[in-house]
């Protein structure tokens, strides 16, 4: 019995697929990212790489802009549904900037005892996305309006994160620390890098669209990362990619029923 219904479910599916129509083409654009974490984590919460300080510190988390860009496939299954895919390269991350700390005066030589100090630290991750749409459309004269909305998995090539920390003595304004560092996502532990990533990024995303005859379309849309990006980082506190981005693609390959 049970073989009978993957059968004709199989059956379905090859049918569903001979009767729709493949387009496929390129697209890219800008995404705007940023982490699921609030300021008051830089309150609440001790640092690895500042255990050493003392006094008060307040802090905030900054978007960054960044681009991607890649295939699109889409397969018409009806003349208003469809799947929608991409194979992208991207790049996420956000901004921190940390401010008003005391230090203790044998922390430093170079910083006195109530020296206050503006961190400023941008991370950036490198993924291969893949996510997958299912797509309403709706048509409103020449065009066809499009929402969609569906999973996305994405795996991290690379990562690194560059550091500055100024030192405000009240006289003059001094950088300490303006270096670049590597984010791990090996098993293994690295020497050249501080905190460790997860390959695997993967969530949820909704779409809003519009598409031309001419094989032109424009996108936005929002994804919300399900899985923490940073492991060592944030002392098991969630933290997990949000991204807000806009795209403009065109189909090389257009099926009839686009």
């Amino acid at each position: 019995m049970k073989k009978h219904i993957l059968f004709c479910f199989l059956l379905l599916i090859l049918n569903l697929f001979v009767q729709s129509q493949i387009s496929v083409g390129v697209t890219g654009g800008t995404n705007y990212s940023t982490i699921s974490l609030k300021s008051e984590i830089f309150t609440n919460y001790p640092f690895p790489s500042r255990d050493s300080m003392n006094g008060q510190r307040d802090g905030d988390f900054a978007p960054m802009l960044s681009a991607f860009g890649g295939l699109v496939i889409e397969i018409k299954i009806t003349n208003a549904f469809s799947i929608k895919s991409n194979l992208l390269f991207i790049s996420k991350g956000w901004k921190e900037k940390v401010y008003q700390f005391r230090y203790s005066s044998n922390f430093n030589p170079y910083i006195r005892a109530l020296d206050s100090l503006e961190t400023k630290e941008v991370y950036r991750l490198n993924y291969f996305e893949l996510p997958l749409h299912f797509t309403f459309s709706a048509p409103i004269k020449k065009t066809e309006l499009l929402i969609g909305v569906g999973p996305y998995v994405a795996y991290a090539i690379s990562g690194n994160y560059t550091s500055k920390i100024i030192n405000d003595n009240s006289y003059t304004y001094n950088t300490i620390v303006d270096s670049v560092s590597f984010i791990n996502f090996r098993k293994e532990a690295s020497s050249n890098s501080n905190y460790k990533g997860n390959h695997i990024d993967y969530g949820a995303s909704i779409t809003l669209g519009l598409k031309f005859r001419t094989g032109f379309y424009f996108e936005s849309g929002y994804k919300m990362g399900l899985k923490d990006v940073i492991l060592n980082r944030f002392y098991s506190t969630s933290n997990r990619n949000k991204v807000g981005y806009f795209a403009v693609g065109y189909y090389l390959f257009q099926s009839k029923k686009s």
